[in-house]
């Protein structure tokens, strides 16, 4: 058994990129999920390529906004999360409609594979000066730019939170063995503080509301094949650290899937059922969990870099227009004032503080 410190080893950029990366997650999209690639992008101009790296543009020809409806703050990001879960593809009558389990399944890939992107970008070397930092330009071509992937990685986030809120009642009475007793004291103490955390964060994912048609166990068996097959497909990336945590958060998805959709509230109980979860199972789920946590906090940071960069080009325009305008905003209050028309103080104050700063 070999033990991998993740800390040491964090999920950043590699270098790893191409054509083998792109074949990895060609496989995955194209394989396992269920053919509806195309259906869920379908009308979407930003989203017509999964693989695409390149900033989409609209019809226009103009560049899409970034950090279009990313929520600011609590509130609207419990709004962001609230409006995710009641969203659907098609009506009740629609031949066309993508069932509920595909769509999530769907989601669950692409938040995925947006998250890694995030971090990729978040944390990316500069050659130059040899230092690690937030690629702004790789995050908006690969995610800012793509509303429907930010808005994956938020309903991802989701389902994980949904989760683990719902697995702590097992994780109060879990025995964590860290070899330490004031460890695992630490530990225990962190997990029930993070458990209380979720519950105070409003209900955004329902799970209820799945598998419950004729071909529920049919749709169940079938979701974890797909994800056994991903867990595979992540075996044949050629990058070992990018490897790694592919199948630690595949893992993690896979564990919180399990959480939500193979026991009942009353069967969470690490006493009566002790066998229900593999260490390592719940280990990747918090490692999951703290990813897309992460994810969320970038795509924040990425938001206020954006905006800094904007600033000096908005006050530059600014400063033109008020060049352009300067001789006739003077030479009409020289006109007033030639003709005896009285200009308040504060006016003249005000045109002189605008065109000296």
């Amino acid at each position: 058994v070999v033990y991998i410190d993740l800390t040491e080893n964090p999920e950043r950029f590699t270098g790893y990129a191409g054509a083998s990366a792109a074949r990895v997650w060609k496989a995955i999209y194209e394989e396992n999920c269920f053919n509806i690639v195309h259906r869920m992008t379908e009308g979407c101009e930003t989203c017509n390529n999964i693989m695409n790296l390149g900033q989409p543009k609209l019809k226009t020809g103009k560049p899409v906004n970034p950090f279009a409806q990313v929520p600011k703050n609590k509130a609207q990001l419990n709004q962001f999360l609230n409006d995710l879960a009641e969203e659907s593809d098609g009506g009740e009558d629609s031949d066309d409609e993508v069932c509920l389990e595909k769509r999530v399944y769907y989601r669950l890939i692409s938040g995925l594979h947006s998250s890694i992107s995030i971090h990729i970008c978040d944390e990316w070397f500069n050659r130059e000066t040899g230092v690690w930092e937030p690629n702004l330009d790789c995050f908006v071509n690969r995610i800012g730019s793509h509303p429907e992937r930010l808005q994956n990685v938020y309903f991802t986030y989701a389902l994980l939170l949904r989760a683990v809120n719902k697995m702590g009642p097992y994780l109060e009475h879990y025995p964590f063995k860290t070899g330490s007793d004031k460890e695992d004291a630490v530990v225990r103490h962190q997990v029930q503080d993070l458990i209380k955390s979720t519950t105070s964060c409003p209900p955004t994912f329902d799970e209820k509301s799945m598998f419950n048609g004729p071909e529920a166990q049919i749709l169940k068996q079938e979701f974890r094949d797909h994800f056994r097959n991903v867990s595979r497909i992540m075996d044949c990336v050629g990058c070992e650290k990018c490897r790694l945590w592919g199948k630690l958060q595949t893992v993690g998805l896979g564990t919180a899937l399990k959480v939500l959709f193979s026991y009942e509230d009353n069967t969470l109980d690490p006493i009566e059922n002790p066998d229900l979860f593999e260490r390592s199972e719940i280990v990747a789920l918090f490692n999951t969990f703290n990813r897309l946590s992460e994810s969320l906090h970038a795509i924040q940071k990425f938001r206020t870099i954006y905006m800094k960069q904007m600033a000096p080009k908005e006050i530059s325009g600014y400063k033109r227009i008020l060049n352009h305008i300067e001789p006739f905003v003077k030479k009409s209050l020289s006109q007033l004032k030639s003709w005896n028309i009285p200009v308040p103080r504060y006016i003249e104050s005000l045109v002189t503080d605008a065109f000296t700063n």
